[in-house]
């Protein structure tokens, strides 16, 4: 009798002396999960074991588990490369059928050594079988180079494209070339090599419209954004998607900062406020995006722009009303200060202009002999102010000092903020 209670115990024990000890019928025993003695021999990779079960139950190689995996994906998935060689140690068509077969997910034996980053399987079975499997994608329909371009595994993106370029135009349900997976891993070395050695399309979008620059604001990576400003131009940022986001928008809503001052920074200063006020199909300007998310030093660096934080979306909604509504305790916070510093610089200013526009009374002069002379003889304060102060004239004084008023403001206001975000 083995000492291992099950067929199973003894494959995870490796004690191939009990193994033998059971009938042919035991060795095609399988666990709750569908899992066979090769699925787990497979997994631990004891080749002992796994050439006595093939030797003794050859159909164990194509057994599929619950999930429809076979012991060649069970053994990419976990790095046996002995024992991946071993289960395609047989006849060309054999092993492709072999290698070609997908579980539920749709995922291969490459796909599954690419998810890994393990190369030594990749490139094994893409030696072997070439552009046969690597053109065989998922249910998402994510080829081994979508794959490879999300780990940033240049060494696979460079052997891969080099069986079949025209990989790197072909889209998944997502509607992302490879390209659009390399800007998410933020590996420049396999953004640059896609774009400029295996020629992927610069021009491409996603199925939400979204242009590489979109794809670059939305992961941050500053290089990455720079690299396309260069290739796409500057005019890009202001590219709408289907949603009319632009650039912007993208780097305001998932909170890099870093990549929207880099996209302001392409702009006179003059046009800044009218660009970070642009709207997007629901309304949102940059500062409601960061009010969603509670992006403080967004809302900050807007604000240091003057922007308009009452303008309000498609739902009548301000900046401020979404920060409470979403508890964004620190947005609110720095947009209620704001608008309370304009709201006194404005009371303050009004003030101002009533002191400075209403006119000194004029006094009688009183003669020698103690009686006041008559109104010929009024003396003003200000010699000659009634003709100073006719309409004519009056009005281009008052259009002076309102812009010089105006400029006051705006200086006190910025000097307002850099105190708000020095407290905040």
């Amino acid at each position: 009798m083995p000492c291992c209670g099950t067929p199973f115990a003894s494959v995870r024990l490796g004690h191939l002396k009990c193994l033998t000890l059971y009938r042919t019928e035991d060795l095609l025993l399988a666990d709750n999960s569908g899992y066979c003695l090769l699925h787990v021999a497979a997994k631990l990779g004891n080749l002992r074991v796994i050439n006595y079960l093939i030797d003794k139950a050859p159909c164990l190689m194509d057994a599929r588990n619950d999930l429809h995996e076979t012991p060649l994906i069970v053994a990419a998935n976990y790095g046996q490369i002995h024992v991946v060689c071993r289960l395609l140690d047989t006849p060309h068509n054999e092993a492709l059928q072999r290698a070609c077969h997908q579980d539920k997910n749709g995922t291969t034996c490459l796909l599954g050594a690419v998810e890994k980053s393990d190369n030594e399987i990749a490139l094994f079975l893409l030696k072997r079988f070439g552009k046969t499997l690597c053109a065989i994608g998922n249910k998402l329909g994510m080829l081994p180079l979508h794959v490879a371009a999300s780990n940033g595994n240049v060494e696979f993106i460079r052997i891969a494209t080099k069986y079949d370029q025209k990989m790197v135009h072909i889209k998944d349900s997502f509607g992302s070339v490879p390209l659009i997976y390399a800007i998410q891993s933020k590996c420049i070395m396999s953004i640059r090599y896609l774009v400029e050695k295996a020629k992927s399309d610069v021009k491409t979008k996603t199925s939400k419209g979204q242009t590489l620059l979109h794809v670059a604001c939305i992961n941050g990576d500053v290089p990455t954004i720079k690299y396309f400003l260069n290739i796409l131009g500057t005019e890009t940022i202001l590219v709408a998607t289907n949603d009319l986001a632009n650039c912007l928008h993208c780097a305001t809503f998932h909170g890099n900062i870093d990549a929207l001052k880099l996209l302001v920074e392409y702009w006179p200063k003059k046009k800044r406020k009218g660009v970070l006020g642009i709207r997007d199909s629901r309304g949102n300007t940059p500062l409601h995006l960061a009010a969603i998310n509670n992006h403080s030093l967004i809302a900050q660096y807007l604000i240091s722009y003057l922007v308009n934080t009452r303008a309000t979306n498609n739902l009548s909604q301000t900046a401020l009303e979404i920060a409470r509504k979403r508890n964004a305790h620190a947005v609110f916070k720095i947009i209620k200060t704001f608008e309370g510093a304009l709201r006194f610089l404005r009371s303050t200013q009004s003030d101002d202009d009533c002191s400075t526009l209403i006119p000194d009374p004029p006094r009688t002069v009183v003669a020698k002999n103690g009686k006041p002379l008559d109104g010929n003889h009024l003396h003003m304060p200000n010699q000659d102010v009634f003709h100073k102060n006719m309409p004519t004239q009056f009005i281009p004084m008052t259009q002076y000092a309102n812009g010089k008023m105006y400029d006051d403001e705006a200086f006190s206001v910025i000097a307002e903020i850099d105190k708000v975000l020095e407290n905040a």
